[in-house]
Protein backbone atom coordinates (compact mmCIF):
# COMPACT_ATOMS: atom_id res chain seq x y z
CA UNK A 1 0.00 0.00 0.00
CA UNK A 2 3.22 2.14 -0.59
CA UNK A 3 4.83 2.96 -2.77
CA UNK A 4 8.53 4.98 -2.86
CA UNK A 5 10.36 6.66 -5.77
CA UNK A 6 14.42 7.56 -5.76
CA UNK A 7 14.44 7.76 -9.72
CA UNK A 8 12.46 9.50 -11.89
CA UNK A 9 10.91 8.24 -15.34
CA UNK A 10 7.73 9.88 -15.50
CA UNK A 11 5.68 7.30 -17.89
CA UNK A 12 6.40 4.97 -15.36
CA UNK A 13 5.60 6.86 -12.53
CA UNK A 14 2.32 7.98 -14.35
CA UNK A 15 1.57 4.15 -15.29
CA UNK A 16 2.67 3.32 -11.80
CA UNK A 17 -0.53 5.14 -10.25
CA UNK A 18 -2.80 4.42 -12.48
CA UNK A 19 -2.25 0.23 -12.17
CA UNK A 20 -1.87 0.61 -8.25
CA UNK A 21 -5.69 1.60 -7.59
CA UNK A 22 -4.90 0.11 -3.67
CA UNK A 23 -2.18 1.96 -3.08
CA UNK A 24 -2.52 4.90 0.36
CA UNK A 25 1.19 6.28 0.38
CA UNK A 26 3.34 7.77 -1.99
CA UNK A 27 6.91 8.83 -0.74
CA UNK A 28 9.42 10.84 -3.18
CA UNK A 29 12.68 11.65 -2.71
CA UNK A 30 14.51 13.91 -3.83
CA UNK A 31 11.91 15.52 -6.52
CA UNK A 32 14.11 17.91 -8.01
CA UNK A 33 14.86 14.85 -10.18
CA UNK A 34 10.74 14.41 -11.59
CA UNK A 35 10.64 15.53 -15.34
CA UNK A 36 9.53 19.22 -16.21
CA UNK A 37 5.87 18.60 -17.23
CA UNK A 38 5.00 15.36 -15.03
CA UNK A 39 1.91 14.78 -14.31
CA UNK A 40 1.07 12.09 -11.49
CA UNK A 41 -2.47 11.66 -10.61
CA UNK A 42 -3.94 8.94 -7.99
CA UNK A 43 -7.66 8.67 -6.17
CA UNK A 44 -6.14 6.54 -4.06
CA UNK A 45 -3.12 8.47 -2.05
CA UNK A 46 -4.45 9.84 1.35
CA UNK A 47 -0.64 9.96 1.99
CA UNK A 48 2.10 12.16 0.60
CA UNK A 49 5.52 12.39 1.57
CA UNK A 50 7.62 14.94 -0.63
CA UNK A 51 11.39 15.94 -0.30
CA UNK A 52 13.38 18.07 -2.36
CA UNK A 53 16.59 19.03 -0.58
CA UNK A 54 19.32 18.89 -3.37
CA UNK A 55 17.70 20.93 -5.62
CA UNK A 56 14.67 22.88 -7.17
CA UNK A 57 11.64 20.79 -8.31
CA UNK A 58 10.10 21.99 -11.48
CA UNK A 59 6.81 23.88 -10.78
CA UNK A 60 5.53 22.21 -13.92
CA UNK A 61 4.70 19.46 -12.33
CA UNK A 62 1.31 18.52 -11.80
CA UNK A 63 0.72 16.02 -8.80
CA UNK A 64 -3.46 15.41 -8.20
CA UNK A 65 -4.57 13.58 -5.06
CA UNK A 66 -7.93 14.86 -4.25
CA UNK A 67 -8.29 11.58 -1.07
CA UNK A 68 -4.50 13.24 0.39
CA UNK A 69 -4.92 13.66 4.40
CA UNK A 70 -1.64 13.75 4.89
CA UNK A 71 0.78 15.91 3.39
CA UNK A 72 4.60 16.04 4.34
CA UNK A 73 6.88 18.48 2.61
CA UNK A 74 10.90 18.57 3.20
CA UNK A 75 13.19 21.03 2.18
CA UNK A 76 14.12 23.97 0.13
CA UNK A 77 13.43 22.90 -3.39
CA UNK A 78 9.64 22.38 -3.08
CA UNK A 79 8.29 26.03 -4.45
CA UNK A 80 5.45 27.60 -4.40
CA UNK A 81 4.52 26.51 -7.91
CA UNK A 82 4.41 22.66 -6.28
CA UNK A 83 3.15 22.98 -3.38
CA UNK A 84 -0.25 24.97 -4.30
CA UNK A 85 -0.51 22.85 -7.29
CA UNK A 86 -1.38 19.75 -4.63
CA UNK A 87 -3.27 21.70 -2.11
CA UNK A 88 -5.34 23.25 -4.96
CA UNK A 89 -6.63 19.93 -6.13
CA UNK A 90 -7.68 18.47 -2.47
CA UNK A 91 -10.44 19.33 0.03
CA UNK A 92 -9.71 16.50 2.38
CA UNK A 93 -5.91 17.33 4.02
CA UNK A 94 -6.31 17.03 7.59
CA UNK A 95 -2.39 17.20 8.30
CA UNK A 96 0.19 19.20 7.32
CA UNK A 97 4.00 19.01 8.13
CA UNK A 98 6.78 21.41 6.68
CA UNK A 99 10.70 20.65 7.41
CA UNK A 100 13.31 23.09 6.26
CA UNK A 101 10.79 24.11 3.76
CA UNK A 102 12.88 27.52 2.48
CA UNK A 103 11.54 27.79 -1.04
CA UNK A 104 7.50 28.51 -0.15
CA UNK A 105 7.05 31.55 0.67
CA UNK A 106 3.45 33.53 1.23
CA UNK A 107 1.90 32.13 -1.35
CA UNK A 108 2.35 28.82 -0.36
CA UNK A 109 0.53 30.42 3.24
CA UNK A 110 -2.53 31.96 1.53
CA UNK A 111 -3.35 28.31 -0.39
CA UNK A 112 -2.96 27.04 3.06
CA UNK A 113 -5.82 29.82 3.91
CA UNK A 114 -7.93 29.24 0.79
CA UNK A 115 -7.63 25.22 0.03
CA UNK A 116 -7.27 23.54 3.26
CA UNK A 117 -10.53 24.58 5.59
CA UNK A 118 -9.99 20.75 6.80
CA UNK A 119 -7.02 20.91 8.41
CA UNK A 120 -6.76 19.96 12.06
CA UNK A 121 -2.80 19.17 12.54
CA UNK A 122 -0.13 21.82 10.92
CA UNK A 123 3.19 21.41 11.90
CA UNK A 124 6.36 23.44 11.02
CA UNK A 125 10.11 22.66 11.89
CA UNK A 126 12.63 25.89 11.19
CA UNK A 127 10.06 28.15 9.71
CA UNK A 128 12.07 30.11 6.56
CA UNK A 129 8.96 32.75 6.79
CA UNK A 130 7.77 35.32 8.85
CA UNK A 131 5.27 34.22 11.52
CA UNK A 132 2.59 36.59 9.92
CA UNK A 133 2.02 34.63 6.93
CA UNK A 134 1.03 31.88 9.52
CA UNK A 135 -1.17 33.96 11.52
CA UNK A 136 -3.01 35.33 8.27
CA UNK A 137 -4.04 31.67 8.06
CA UNK A 138 -5.26 31.02 11.13
CA UNK A 139 -8.64 32.61 10.57
CA UNK A 140 -9.11 29.82 7.76
CA UNK A 141 -8.44 26.71 9.49
CA UNK A 142 -11.43 26.56 12.17
CA UNK A 143 -10.68 22.71 12.63
CA UNK A 144 -7.35 23.04 13.01
CA UNK A 145 -6.79 21.31 16.62
CA UNK A 146 -2.78 20.79 17.05
CA UNK A 147 -0.26 23.56 15.97
CA UNK A 148 3.48 22.24 16.20
CA UNK A 149 6.31 25.21 15.70
CA UNK A 150 10.19 23.62 15.97
CA UNK A 151 13.46 25.57 16.14
CA UNK A 152 12.01 28.66 14.38
CA UNK A 153 14.69 31.62 14.30
CA UNK A 154 13.53 33.68 11.94
CA UNK A 155 10.88 36.87 12.94
CA UNK A 156 8.71 34.20 14.46
CA UNK A 157 6.04 36.04 16.93
CA UNK A 158 4.99 33.43 19.31
CA UNK A 159 2.77 35.47 21.44
CA UNK A 160 0.99 36.67 18.10
CA UNK A 161 0.32 33.02 16.52
CA UNK A 162 -1.21 31.34 19.80
CA UNK A 163 -3.20 34.67 20.86
CA UNK A 164 -4.50 34.20 17.01
CA UNK A 165 -4.73 30.15 18.13
CA UNK A 166 -6.60 31.11 20.59
CA UNK A 167 -8.95 33.61 18.80
CA UNK A 168 -10.00 31.48 16.00
CA UNK A 169 -8.98 28.10 16.62
CA UNK A 170 -11.37 26.74 19.24
CA UNK A 171 -10.74 22.90 18.99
Amino acid sequence: QSLEFSAYNSAIMSKALKCCSQLKELIIHNGADIHEDSELFSESIDTLYINSEFGFMSESITMRFPNLRDLHVVGYGVLDGTFVGIVQHTTKLHRLSFDDTQGLTATSYAAIGQYCHSLERLSVYDMSSSSRHLVDILPFTPLLKELILRHNENELDEIEVFERVAAHCPN
